[in-house]
């Protein structure tokens, strides 16, 4: 086998360095997203149950994900124990509080709903904007 050849470079963007956003605030170069976002609140949403067995792994879930994350982590349920989407806005509003006094702009969500469709079709669109 031979030597590679170097890959030829990227072209340029159109119009000088459009391409690059310099990172809020400041004046040195952008940042990679991840670094914007490290630290983050994080949300994971749930299907709720009426199974204290049930909620109880749901915590279970939420504090080991806490225990391994940057960023306090919150869970948000849809339905139960109270129905529709009130726990999750509560939840949302609570990490995004979190965020605020952080000095982050956002919170990271992440579904643990099983298929696409229902819940993680409809109300998570909901949630989302």
């Amino acid at each position: 086998m031979g030597r590679r050849r170097p890959r030829p470079a990227a072209p340029a963007a159109r119009g000088g360095d459009r391409g690059r956003r310099p990172a809020r605030g400041g004046d040195g170069p952008a940042r990679h997203p991840a670094d914007v976002t490290a630290g983050a609140p994080v949300v994971l949403i749930a299907h709720g149950t009426r199974d204290e067995a049930g909620r109880d792994e749901l915590r279970a879930l939420t504090r080991a994900v806490a225990a391994g994350a940057a960023a306090p982590v919150r869970c948000g349920v849809i339905e139960y124990p109270a129905p529709g989407l009130d726990p999750v806005f509560a939840t949302l509003a609570a990490a995004a509080e979190d965020a605020r006094r952080a000095g982050h702009c956002e919170v990271r969500l992440v579904p643990l709903l099983l298929f696409p469709a229902g819940h993680a079709g409809d109300d998570l669109a909901v949630v989302i904007r």
